[in-house]
């Protein structure tokens, strides 16, 4: 008998590699270590997923963090972190949350809405930090790193549509000047209507960064840095969440009437225009004007001894905000700030 011919078994198509997880890498403890062998809990949003989703305001970039939460006011962000936090302005008392961009200290909490275009990651340590950060971490830190040149050359940009005409965009450019010289140049806008019936809580957003590289050796590195940002719109509004309790607009034992050129012999404006139907209707005729800007200078130096890396960061910061009539506990208000910043670490 001729011997019979065995058919080969289909040799297998399924990819027998080991699967490798993308390693992250943050600056957490002040210098750069792996996400999985840092000793603290880190949470870490990336510029990608940040860009992905849309997302340029840092109370939407926290929204998916655990334990979390980021309240947008009339003085700037709010950070909460495990429950904790301080709901006062800085000017009143000290965050008990500690904010740093590209490692900048940032004495105000509104220097925040400056940094979120062009960002490398976002960290967020939870719980007592001062080891490392010293005061104004007793409840954690909020580590915000915008990209750094490069010596290769790319350019990437987004833009993004939404409901109420919302318009985001954000782009960047890299350019190798030399062997050893790199310029990155950054930008960002937000916009979009209010989402109060008169127009308060808009968006009007333009921001800018530059930053120059210089690193002449492995053992030398030189970073200048410099962003500018501006915010326009109506600023933020107010409304009734919930009918006032008490008696009915003047009556004993109500709160004092208000009165204003609509009204005036004096009305409850908030009690008044309070719809459970729609709570988004304010008593603002919306007549307010914000004008707010952010401009800094900052720098880093790293230079490698063999035994041991100096670093130094100087860094200055300015911030004016301005907002004519706006609306608060009931009357038209107009508020101003300034404050400057100078810093070396």
């Amino acid at each position: 008998d001729s011997p019979q011919v065995v058919p080969e078994a289909p040799r297998s198509t399924v990819d027998e590699s080991p699967m490798h997880l993308e390693e992250i890498v943050v600056t957490a403890e002040k210098h750069t270590t792996s996400l999985q062998r840092t000793a603290a809990s880190i949470a870490v949003v990336t510029g990608d997923e940040a860009a992905q989703r849309g997302e340029q305001q840092l109370d939407q970039l926290m929204s998916s963090v655990g334990s979390v939460k980021v309240l947008e006011g009339e003085d700037g962000p709010t950070f909460y972190i495990r429950g904790v936090g301080t709901g006062v302005p800085s000017n009143i008392g000290d965050p008990e949350i500690n904010l740093n961009i590209d490692g900048i200290y940032q004495s105000e909490p509104q220097f925040s809405r400056a940094g979120l275009y062009d960002v490398s990651r976002v960290e967020v340590l939870r719980g007592p930090q001062g080891t490392l950060y010293g005061r104004n971490a007793v409840a954690g830190v909020v580590n915000i790193v915008t990209n750094d040149p490069t010596f290769d050359y790319s350019a990437s940009g987004s833009i993004g549509f939404g409901n109420y005409n919302l318009l985001q965009t954000q782009g960047a450019f890299n350019v190798p000047l030399s062997e050893t010289l790199a310029l990155r140049v950054a930008l960002g806008t937000e916009q979009h209507d209010g989402y109060l019936s008169n127009g308060a809580d808009d968006a009007n957003i333009q921001s800018g960064r530059v930053k120059l590289l210089w690193q002449p050796s492995d053992k030398l590195r030189i970073l200048l840095a410099a962003d500018n940002t501006h915010e326009g719109g109506e600023a933020e509004g107010e409304i009734q969440v919930s009918p006032p309790p008490g008696p009915p607009a003047g009556t004993a034992g109500n709160p004092p009437l208000v009165t204003t050129p609509a009204n005036p012999a004096g009305t409850y404006l908030l009690g008044d225009t309070f719809k459970s139907s729609n709570p988004w209707v304010s008593p603002d005729p919306g007549t307010a004007s914000r004008h707010a800007n952010f401009w800094s200078v900052h720098g880093q130096l790293d230079w490698d001894m063999d035994f041991a890396t100096l670093t130094f960061m100087p860094g200055y910061r300015h911030y004016q905000y301005e907002c004519l009539s706006c609306w608060r506990s009931e009357t038209d208000q107009n508020n101003y700030a300034s404050e400057r910043q100078t810093t070396v670490e």
